[in-house]
């Protein structure tokens, strides 16, 4: 059985390496690529260094007051996309990158999906890394 693991392991990463390979032979593509997965991490690194600005005892440090009165009013819901939830507030700033990058780039709105995507997953990573 570890034979035939081996074997369909081996083939399974050839297929998915061409798969790759062909897809990214357009170098316009491969630019378009790069730049949204810049996009997306860079997005997150501010996500990050926003929720540090707003943390406790930093510069920024009395939002936490407005975000506990936010909670308690019938505004509850924008609490977490305004720093309660990181993940929450990583969307819109990806969101507001996204739109600097369509208006200086021309990029297709197809992309703000995987970029997005791409931002959440580096954000996890980040913050597991900060925070463990």
């Amino acid at each position: 059985m570890k034979k035939i693991e081996s074997v369909m392991s081996f083939f399974s990463g050839l297929i998915v390496g061409a798969m790759i390979t062909v897809f990214m032979a357009s170098t316009s593509l491969l630019n378009d690529v790069y730049t949204v997965a810049f996009t997306g991490i860079a997005a997150a690194l501010v996500t990050i260094f926003i929720d540090y600005l707003i943390a406790p005892k930093q510069i920024f440090g009395f939002w936490q007051n407005v975000l506990k009165a936010i909670e308690n009013s019938r505004f509850k819901p924008l609490a977490k996309p305004l720093g309660n939830c990181i993940f929450c507030m990583n969307v819109y700033i990806y969101t507001a990158c996204f739109v600097v990058l369509y208006i200086y780039t021309e990029s297709s709105w197809w992309y703000f999906i995987p970029g997005a995507s791409m931002s959440h997953v580096a954000l996890a990573y980040i913050d597991r890394k900060i925070n463990s």
